[in-house]
């Protein structure tokens, strides 16, 4: 358990940005059942903080106080504000539509999805999660990822790779930028498919589009 909670810990602080040109910094978990990743999020040389912490899902407001009570202590030990924000499915109306009222679009810097999220919410619950925080991602923002196996096998569709991604990402907007695999676990972060990209024409093969550094240590 510590070997893996080490691989994780080490992979994602070696992918955080160095710097932030941004007076606010917003990060997202996208249907949480604790925090227990969240100290990933924090770079070793606490050369920044966040200002905010969402917690977003459709179970949120379903989460027990002891939890809640540690997602407060840790956002305060990382200097930011705890914001939990129910989201649910709503028949007959779009994400966007159904955006709650203090949630806005393009406003994530960094978000976070959890070992065990993807199978808890099964493949159709995966797709969903996965638009919300394309929804409400900054184009420069980055979406953190902890997959098991199981995530993989149950929810995914298939194995996550650089070079050969589950449908369900290109689908729902987002590119794998980094992913290393190790302890049972791949750990890595996605970002928007860049609009250029998703405007070409179907019936045009585009050139693959390939942000610098753009890497695969699986």
């Amino acid at each position: 358990q510590w070997q893996r909670d080490d691989f994780i810990s080490q992979a994602i602080d070696g992918w955080l940005p160095n710097s932030f040109r941004k007076k606010l910094l917003v990060a997202m978990q996208i249907e949480p059942e604790d925090c227990r990743r969240w100290y990933c999020l924090r770079p070793a040389e606490g050369k920044w903080t966040m200002d905010k912490w969402y917690v977003v899902g459709e179970g949120v407001d379903t989460l027990s106080q002891s939890t809640l009570v540690e997602m407060k202590v840790t956002a305060e030990d990382q200097r930011a504000e705890l914001i939990c924000v129910p989201w649910r499915r709503e028949k007959g109306k779009t994400l966007k539509e159904n955006l709650p009222k203090n949630l806005t679009t393009d406003m994530v810097d960094i978000g976070l999805i959890s070992d065990g999220t993807c199978k808890r919410l099964g493949p159709a619950g995966t797709e969903v999660a996965l638009r919300k925080m394309h929804l409400v991602m900054k184009d420069t923002g980055r979406l953190y990822f902890v997959f098991s196996e199981e995530d993989e096998k149950s929810a995914l569709g298939g194995i996550v790779d650089l070079l050969a991604a589950p449908e369900v990402f290109r689908k729902t907007g987002f590119e794998i930028e980094r992913a290393k695999r190790d302890h049972g676990v791949v750990v890595g972060y996605m970002m928007k498919i860049p609009k250029t990209v998703k405007a070409v024409k179907k019936d045009k093969a585009p050139k693959k589009k390939q942000r610098p550094g753009r890497k695969s240590d699986i």
